[in-house]
């Protein structure tokens, strides 16, 4: 666990950082050459028994076959300690960390876009929004990435990521959402529900290789309200109904595409035995890569980055304090160490610390308080459900 925790929270803005004696008496334990698949062969014969082990996989947009086997981190995790929900939602755990930034002296002005970031030769000096204009002694930037930098800062000003160079790097999948309110409760499914393509490989190459639609999609469906009611009113139930795609790609005219695939997603909950849901349907927001892209400005609606193989992670991987630029910093799944909500936060902690060490502001986190101390993992999230 320590040897991954050094990975995972440290945040190598520097080329000797990957070349430590550190991190290179981890390489045998770590196994960079291998892909999560590839560090399960060495233990189960079964691949089904490798492909429960490594959906996980999908938090970072990939597949157990290209995933490199760092990540096993993350099936270990969740076996070994289980899964929290927050009651109230991951929004709820939003709204408290706004509290306690509020209490800290920090203000929020919302639904204020972002026009432009201002420079000063290299140096971010502040932005323009909607509402006028806001110095900063440091910027840290938290919109995607790739969509930031194209839309945010000039191109001359970032030669290492250049227009040209994002438009070579590889990007994740993307995913099609169902968010349904439905009529009467679901006691009978788990609050989380994976199922697996009878294809799957086939699915994995429609995702990544021919950029299609799956006949027999996998899917995940998370069904909170039986362990927090407080999620629907009552007698009701809301259902998140995710389903990995292609990102944005000529292939795909989600415009034509969308009805029939909803349809299919439908289909699809019937393996799961919610066969009667067309009839309960309350209320229903869909989201496809295309809303992704455009209403919500993800690049290529890419939703987990930047993808997650060797050539684009750790110092490879734009860098928490931004290269080339003064005073920019990243958090977010497009830096170290990824993407997935946990591993975002841990982006977030990197990020401050290093922010505070550059303006000489004490950073209140402990060197105990990352994603993978202990005292953290053992002792669960306050006010939440152990699943």
């Amino acid at each position: 666990m320590d040897q991954f925790r050094t990975v995972l929270e440290s945040p190598f803005t520097r080329l000797r950082d990957m070349m430590s004696p550190r991190l290179a008496r981890m390489l045998p334990l770590l196994r960079p050459w291998l892909s999560l698949d590839g560090e399960l062969r060495r233990y189960f014969r079964d691949p089904r028994v490798r492909l429960a082990m490594t959906f996980q996989s999908k938090y970072l947009g990939m597949s157990p076959f290209n995933c490199p086997s760092l990540f096993s981190i993350l099936s270990f995790i969740e076996y070994e300690y289980g899964v929290f929900h927050p009651i109230g939602g991951c929004g709820a755990v939003s709204e408290a960390m706004a509290r306690a930034a509020e209490d800290l002296g920090a203000t929020f002005s919302l639904d204020d876009p972002v026009e432009e970031i201002l420079f000063r030769g290299r140096k971010a000096v502040g932005v323009r929004s909607r509402s006028g204009v806001h110095e900063c002694d440091a910027l840290v930037i938290n919109a995607d990435f790739a969509r930031a930098m194209t839309r945010l800062v000039p191109d001359a000003l970032r030669p290492r990521w250049s227009d040209r160079k994002i438009a070579r790097k590889r990007f994740s999948c993307s995913t099609y959402m169902l968010y349904l309110g439905l009529e009467g409760r679901c006691d009978d499914l788990a609050h989380h529900t994976i199922y697996l393509s009878r294809d799957y490989l086939g699915n994995l190459d429609d995702i990544e290789r021919r950029h299609v639609l799956s006949a027999d999609p996998s899917f995940y469906v998370q069904n909170a309200c039986v362990t927090d009611p407080s999620l629907a009113p009552p007698g009701q139930s809301a259902l998140y109904v995710l389903l990995p795609v292609t990102h944005q790609h000529e292939n795909v005219d989600w415009s034509r595409e969308a009805p029939a695939f909803r349809e299919r997603a439908l289909d699809q909950l019937a393996k799961v035995g919610l066969g009667d849901v067309r009839s309960r349907i309350v209320t229903e927001r869909q989201v496809t890569p295309a809303n992704w892209d455009v209403d919500h400005e993800i690049h290529l609606g890419a939703t987990f980055n930047l993808a997650h193989n060797l050539s684009q992670m750790l110092y490879l991987r734009p860098r928490n304090r931004f290269e080339g630029l003064e005073s920019v910093y990243l958090v977010g799944g497009g830096t170290h160490p990824g993407s997935g909500l946990p591993v975002i936060f841990e982006s977030a902690r990197i990020t401050s610390k290093l922010v505070g060490a550059d303006l000489g502001t004490a950073v209140p986190v402990g060197e105990d308080d990352g994603l993978l101390a202990p005292s953290r993992i053992e002792a669960g999230i306050p006010e939440g459900v152990d699943l």
